[in-house]
């Protein structure tokens, strides 16, 4: 997990820090799966980031966010991906950032569950069919989505 503290004596030369370590991890993670969560609340600075990582010459980006999905489902979305770029599993340095999540709703209707507690029903079941994706996954949330 990837977390980007904005209350540090040094919060710069931390934030450096975390971005070096999710590029490790990114590089490292070529041609398996790697499901990477980052943590940041301010919406510019994670967009700054997402941006320098998608500039990085070490892997083709790709980006999906889950507030526009018809379902909150990471493995249809990531599925829906592939589907529209067919290549995606063959290349061999890919990432894909999944943004969104806190855009998902969490108030409940009646009996029906939340956006976000489905997100988080259908990530709790489909995350060993996820090891089916060999590349880095980047999950972008903010501290509050973590804490749930």
């Amino acid at each position: 997990m990837l977390a980007l503290p904005s209350d540090d004596p040094n919060p710069e030369a931390l934030n450096q820090d975390s971005y070096d370590d999710l590029l490790t991890a990114i590089e490292s993670s070529a041609g398996q799966l790697a499901l990477l969560i980052a943590v940041c609340d301010d919406p510019q600075q994670r967009q700054r980031i997402i941006q320098e990582t998608d500039l990085s010459e070490s892997h083709q980006s790709y980006r999906l966010n889950l507030a526009t999905e018809p379902e909150p489902s990471l493995k249809a979305a990531i599925r829906s991906l592939l589907n529209t770029y067919a290549d995606l599993q063959q290349i061999d340095r890919a990432v894909i950032t999944v943004e969104g999540i806190e855009q998902l709703s969490f108030l409940t209707q009646g009996e029906e569950p939340s956006q976000q507690e489905r997100f988080f029903g259908y990530l709790q079941w489909t995350r060993e069919a996820l090891r089916e994706f060999h590349l880095p996954i980047v999950i972008w949330v903010t501290y509050q989505i973590l804490s749930r």
